[in-house]
């Protein structure tokens, strides 16, 4: 009886010992990844990692787009919420298809608005990043709003498809939602993120260097 006390506050001493090493070693991992973040080469990576997502997204969008609209030999698309399946879903938009022009248009699209986006940096035009840059708050509002309508819409279909025993829906049509989801937000976040990056980017190349 006389011991226990000690024994719980030499164990609160411990853990109190613990949590300070553990923020300590926090602090450090985020200041090491703040350093690296300032660095050129690590931006470099950031900002050719996003174009390729964006990329990527805009290219799934589309995909998943135009398999909604494609029926199979049964007559039933992606979109029949009777016969569909995750699967398919993860088949459709991962796969690169050179039939679809639509998917394949928009990515040529959002390559070259990149690849503009770049080359009117370099070039110091401020007018045409501006020009650029202008339909992006819109698109981007557009995705998250689209995308919470399509969350909201799943959320019914999976009270369809679970406590409401519909037997025209089930658990595996609540993935295509989810998906329209993923890819909205992922291109709200995404594309404004592309325009921060580069400004921050080509922004600290224009400014002299100041001998040390």
């Amino acid at each position: 009886m006389i011991l226990l006390p000690l024994n719980v506050a030499l164990q609160i001493a411990d853990w109190w010992k613990m949590g300070q090493r553990l923020g300590a070693g926090m602090r450090n991992v985020r200041e090491t990844a703040a350093v690296l973040a300032r660095r050129r080469p690590v931006r470099l990576v950031v900002f050719a990692l996003l174009q390729s997502l964006l990329a990527a997204l805009v290219y799934s969008a589309f995909t998943l787009a135009h398999a909604m609209d494609v029926s199979d030999t049964a007559g039933r698309s992606i979109s029949d919420g009777s016969s569909f399946t995750w699967t398919q879903l993860w088949m459709t938009i991962t796969t690169y298809s050179t039939t679809a022009e639509l998917p394949h248009r928009a990515f040529l699209g959002a390559m070259g608005w990149l690849i503009a986006l770049n080359i009117a940096h370099l070039a110091r035009s401020r007018l045409v990043v501006r020009i650029l840059t202008m339909p992006v708050d819109l698109i981007a509002a557009l995705a998250w709003g689209s995308g919470l309508a399509i969350g909201v819409v799943g959320l019914m279909v999976l009270s369809l498809a679970t406590w409401m025993h519909s037997p025209g829906y089930n658990v595996g049509m609540v993935s295509l939602y989810a998906a329209w989801v993923i890819i909205l937000w992922g291109i709200a976040v995404v594309l404004p993120e592309c325009v921060i990056q580069a400004d921050q980017l080509y922004s600290q190349d224009a400014q002299p260097q100041v001998p040390q």
